[in-house]
């Protein structure tokens, strides 16, 4: 029953794998995380966990690195982590290279590969910008809001659960005003202490900075941003109109060679190399 999983009981199953002589066990924040890098992972000697959450997976990563147990890893998103120079100094917590693993796939030509099957190239075209730089602008303003809102900034406690991005992305152009997405945020959070006009000046001041988009960008946003898009602007095939479905094509687009081409590729190469014989990726 995996809601009453905890950051022991993780642990513990975490362990029953590597007691196997020569295994490694790969604890990644959910089961499309597992889904998505078995495909790159020899699962002859390297078994991924389904962490159930990232606060599990670090939580379960902390009483591991207490007891020493080898042959253990973890991939999570990174969030802010690279944004606020916060990333764990546990070698064997190896954070995404963008945002998070969402993000990562937009920026590769995973994307590219998903709109050539599933979107209509004129009107792609007929965007007037590019495709990725468009979605990155649409999210960036909820992505900075999102890191506002992070604990070790104003501990505003937002839920960004269950908005509805119609009410703030422009379906024919995929623009946004920041108003409209802290509107549509404060409508979600009436109980929220700060007022619109502070956080959409906080906001406003924030996006004036000179921070990676593909740091602050949350990959969600994105791909609901995309969804919508498929749904309206882009002409998209019925199987690419949900977040669910985009993330699902963008994963399925991520080959092999692609994946090499990652720098969470060459963290665990490395790691692989800290902990020989220990095996986690394909030859």
């Amino acid at each position: 029953m995996r809601e009453f999983e905890t950051a022991d009981v993780l642990a513990n199953r975490a362990r029953m794998v590597t007691a196997i002589p020569g295994f490694t066990a790969l604890l990644v924040e959910g089961g499309t995380d597992a889904t998505f890098i078995e495909g790159f992972v020899n699962t002859h000697v390297c078994k991924v966990i389904d962490g159930n959450g990232r606060p599990i997976v670090l939580g379960a990563m902390q009483r591991i690195r207490a007891t020493r147990d080898r042959g253990i890893l973890a991939v999570v998103d990174a969030d802010f982590w690279h944004l606020d120079k916060a990333c764990p100094r546990n070698p064997d917590i190896l954070p995404t290279d963008t945002h998070d693993m969402e993000t990562m796939l937009l920026r590769s030509v995973a994307l590219e590969r998903v709109l050539k099957d599933h979107a209509a190239a004129t009107k792609v075209q007929a965007l007037g910008r590019e495709i990725r730089r468009a979605l990155l602008d649409a999210a960036l303003p909820l992505g900075h809001l999102r890191w506002l809102a992070e604990p070790t900034k104003w501990r505003l406690g937002l839920s960004f659960d269950n908005l509805d991005y119609q009410r703030f992305v422009n379906y024919r152009t995929l623009a946004v005003t920041v108003r409209d997405v802290v509107s549509e945020v404060l409508r979600r959070n009436p109980g929220c202490k700060k007022s619109f006009a502070d956080l959409t000046v906080a906001v406003q001041n924030a996006m004036q900075g000179t921070h990676d988009p593909w740091q602050v960008c949350c990959g969600h946003d994105m791909t609901e941003v995309l969804a919508l898009g498929m749904r309206r602007a882009l002409g998209g095939s019925r199987n690419a109109r949900t977040r669910a479905s985009v993330e699902a094509l963008l994963r399925r687009a991520c080959d092999l060679a692609l994946f090499r081409c990652t720098g969470l590729y060459a963290k665990i190469v490395v790691w692989e190399l800290n902990n020989k014989p220990l095996q986690v990726l394909c030859s």
